[in-house]
C-alpha cells in the first residue's frame, strides 16, 4: 500500500475495531477454517454457484478487464496469501459477492452500470475487503456458535452481517487510493445502484429493494459512509506517484469536478469492453417490452390492457392500472393430467362464488380457456375480482387475476379481458427469433441530446430515465461532443 499518514491509518484501524464482533461469537470466529480450507471449499462450490446464479458470462475481453482491475487492487494492497478468481455472472440483476478463499463474482447487470474503471474498482475493492477480513468465515463461525438461533441471537447475527457490509465499504477506500483510483467512486456508484433500483421499479423490471433488510444497510447510508470515509482519508494520504487507475490527486479533489479521463490499468477502456454486452434478462428468462411480455423458454406472450403497466416481471408477474387496479399473472403445474372444468377451477382459485352469468368457456388462440368474475359480498366495497385461465398442456395452466376497485367504470373493468384474450403460444421460430437487448457505446456528436438518444431506446419503458441513469447524467446535464455514452439496442 502506498504511503498513508498516521492519522489516516489510525482512523481506518479505529473503524475496523468499531465494527468488530465481540463476546463469545468472536471467540468462535477465531476457530473458522483456514484460508487454504476456505479456498478449497469455494473451489468445490464454484460450479454450483454458477448454476444457481445464471452461469458464467462468456466474454473473454470483459472478463480479462475485470481481472486486470482486480489484480491492480491486489498489487496495491497485497494478496493476503489468497489466489483470487474473478468471474462475471450472466445475470441481469445488479449484484456482486465473494466466496471465502478469494472467489469473487460480479454480475453483468452490475458491470453495465459502471461509467468508469474507478467505479468497477470500487465494486471489486468492496468484495476484496470481504475476503481479506474473512467475513464469510466469521459469519459461518457465528452461526455454528448460535446453533439454532432464537430471535435475539438472529438479531446479533444480522447486526454482525450489517456491520460487515459497512466495514467493506469503508475499508475499500484506502485500497482504492493505494491503487490510484478515485476514492469517491464507491459512494458515487452506490448512489447509482440506488437510482437503478428506482428506474427498474418504475419500469416494472424489478421489485422494490428491501431497505428494511436487517443484514444490509440502506444504499443511501452506505453511500454517505463511503463518501465521508473518502473525504476523511484522502486528504491525509500521500497521492500515488504513478497510479494504476490514474486518479489525478489533490487538484481534482479541490476542483470539485468529476469529469476526468483516467489512464486505465486494464488496457483499453471500460466503455470498449461494455460495448455489446447483454443488457437485462435474456428472452428465455421472460422480459417486458412496452406493454407486452415475452418468454422464449415457455414460448408464451401476452399484452396488458391500456392504462396498465408492469410493476414486476420475474417468476411472478404483476402490474398496476387505473385507480389502484392491479394484476397478477402466474402459472400452475398439476401433478397429474388436469381434467377439471376450467370455470370450476376459477371458482376454487377465487375462494368465493363465481358470477356464473359472467363465466365463459372459450378457446383463446387455439388453447382451452375460461373467463369469469367473482361475486363480491352484497353492498361490499371490496375490489372486484376478474379471473382468466389458459391451459397450455395437459398439466400446465397460466392464470390472470385482476383486482379492480369498485370506483372503476364498467368499461375500463371489462377492458382487462384483453390480457388473457391476447395470450398465445409463440412458435418455435418466434421464440428463437427473440434476441436479448445489448448495450451500445455511442460517441456523442454535435446536436445529440439525452432526449434524442433516449428516444432510440423504444424497447424500454421510461427510456429517457434509463438513458440518464445508465450514463449517470444529472438533471439538466447536457452531453459534450466526444463523450462516450451507453444506449440500449435490440
Amino acid at each position: 500500500m502506498r504511503a498513508i499518514s498516521s492519522r489516516a491509518l489510525l482512523g481506518a484501524l479505529f473503524l475496523a475495531a468499531a465494527f468488530a464482533p465481540a463476546g463469545a461469537a468472536w471467540a468462535q470466529v477465531r476457530l473458522a477454517p483456514s484460508p487454504v480450507m476456505e479456498a478449497r471449499i469455494a473451489a468445490e462450490q464454484h460450479a454450483e454457484i454458477l448454476r444457481r446464479f445464471g452461469g458464467e458470462y462468456r466474454d473473454p475481453e470483459l472478463t480479462a478487464y475485470v481481472r486486470a482491475v482486480g489484480q491492480a487492487l491486489i498489487r496495491a494492497h497485497g494478496s493476503g496469501g489468497y489466489r483470487f478468481n474473478f468471474t462475471v455472472i450472466d445475470a441481469a440483476d445488479v449484484f456482486a459477492f465473494t466466496q471465502g478463499g478469494g472467489y469473487v463474482y460480479v454480475s453483468r447487470g452490475m458491470l453495465a452500470l459502471a461509467n468508469s474503471e474507478d467505479e468497477l474498482a470500487a465494486v471489486l475493492a468492496h468484495e476484496l475487503v470481504h475476503v481479506f477480513s474473512r467475513h464469510g468465515a466469521q459469519r459461518d463461525a457465528m452461526r455454528r456458535e448460535l446453533g439454532n438461533p432464537d430471535l435475539a441471537d438472529a438479531d446479533i447475527l444480522n447486526a454482525f452481517t450489517r456491520d460487515q457490509e459497512l466495514e467493506a465499504d469503508a475499508l475499500s477506500i484506502p485500497i482504492l487510493i493505494a491503487a490510484g483510483y478515485d476514492p469517491f467512486a464507491q459512494g458515487r456508484f452506490l448512489n447509482l445502484v440506488r437510482w437503478h433500483d428506482e428506474v427498474s421499479i418504475t419500469s416494472g423490471t424489478s421489485r422494490v429493494r428491501d431497505e428494511t433488510d436487517v443484514t444490509h444497510p440502506a444504499l443511501i447510508e452506505r453511500a454517505e459512509l463511503a463518501t465521508g470515509m473518502a473525504r476523511e482519508l484522502f486528504v491525509d494520504m500521500v497521492p500515488p506517484a504513478g497510479p494504476a487507475g490514474g486518479f489525478p490527486g489533490p487538484a481534482y479533489l479541490e476542483s470539485g469536478s468529476d469529469a476526468y479521463d483516467p489512464a486505465p490499468a486494464a488496457g483499453g477502456s471500460l466503455m470498449s469492453v461494455l460495448d455489446g454486452i447483454v443488457f437485462g434478462p435474456r428472452p428465455e428468462a421472460g422480459y417486458v417490452t412496452g406493454n407486452a411480455y415475452y418468454d422464449a423458454r415457455r414460448r408464451i406472450t401476452f399484452e396488458l390492457p391500456p392504462g396498465f403497466h408492469f410493476t414486476y416481471a420475474g417468476r411472478l408477474i404483476t402490474a398496476e392500472g387505473p385507480s389502484g387496479a392491479s394484476m397478477r399473472f402466474d402459472s400452475y403445474t398439476h401433478r397429474r393430467t388436469f381434467n377439471s372444468d376450467l370455470v370450476d377451477y376459477l371458482g376454487r382459485v377465487a375462494g368465493f362464488r363465481i358470477q356464473m352469468e359472467s363465466a365463459q368457456r372459450l378457446e383463446i388462440n387455439g388453447l382451452p380457456g375460461a373467463l369469469a368474475r367473482a361475486m363480491p359480498a352484497t353492498g361490499s366495497t371490496e375490489p372486484r375480482l376478474y379471473l382468466g385461465v389458459v391451459q397450455v398442456t395437459s398439466r400446465t395452466l397460466f392464470r390472470f387475476s385482476f383486482w379492480l376497485p369498485s370506483t372503476l367504470s364498467d368499461a375500463v373493468a371489462e377492458s382487462v379481458w384483453q390480457a388473457p384474450l391476447s395470450f398465445r403460444r409463440l412458435s418455435p421460430q418466434e421464440a428463437q427469433a427473440l434476441r436479448p437487448l445489448h448495450l451500445q457505446v455511442v460517441t456523442v456528436e454535435p446536436g445529440m441530446t439525452p432526449e434524442s438518444l433516449g428516444a432510440t431506446m423504444r424497447m424500454l419503458n421510461h427510456p429517457l430515465e434509463w438513458f440518464r441513469m445508465l450514463n449517470d447524467l444529472a438533471p439538466g446535464e447536457a452531453l459534450t461532443p466526444g463523450r462516450q455514452v451507453k444506449v440500449v439496442v435490440p
